[in-house]
């Protein structure tokens, strides 16, 4: 055994490789290593020159369409990338505060690897609200529930 953790892939597939595009040196070390403890290499290596999904923070947002067409985007920072990405990536993404968790971003990535579409909680729009029953139609409703 050489001492490396293993970490099976779903199915057959490899994981993904990433590349950390982020404006900070010690986010992109950090970042890496999260993902490095859990198999997930950064690109480029020699099994695969392109990276499966870009990484990036904030720095970002002043030139978005710089982005576009990437096979899989993961947006660390403001909400708003939740906005921009479906129409940025060529497949899957994730809008993730900068602030994530290591599990966060470790959805984020294999999430956007695997083609979905990746957002916190706190990102998700609210649900629709239920109209609320008048005390009219709430009598009417009970007569003819009694009825039947």
């Amino acid at each position: 055994m050489s001492g490396q953790p293993s970490h099976p892939a779903a199915g057959s597939q490899a994981l993904p490789t990433v590349q950390v595009a982020v404006a900070s040196a010690m986010l992109a070390a950090g970042v890496q290593a999260i993902l490095a403890a859990h198999g997930i290499r950064s690109a480029p290596d020699r099994d695969r020159p392109e990276a499966d999904v870009l990484i990036v923070d904030d720095a970002w947002l002043a030139d978005p369409d710089a982005l576009g067409g990437h096979p899989a985007l993961v947006a660390l920072g403001s909400g708003v990338w939740a906005t921009l990405l479906p129409d940025l990536s060529a497949g899957g993404w994730a809008a993730l505060g900068a602030d994530a968790t290591p599990a966060e971003l470790l959805a984020g990535v294999l999430g956007a690897a695997a083609g979905l579409a990746v957002l916190p909680p706190a990102l998700l729009p609210p649900p629709p609200r239920k109209p609320r029953l008048t005390t009219c139609k709430t009598t009417i409703l009970r007569v003819s529930h009694r009825a039947t």
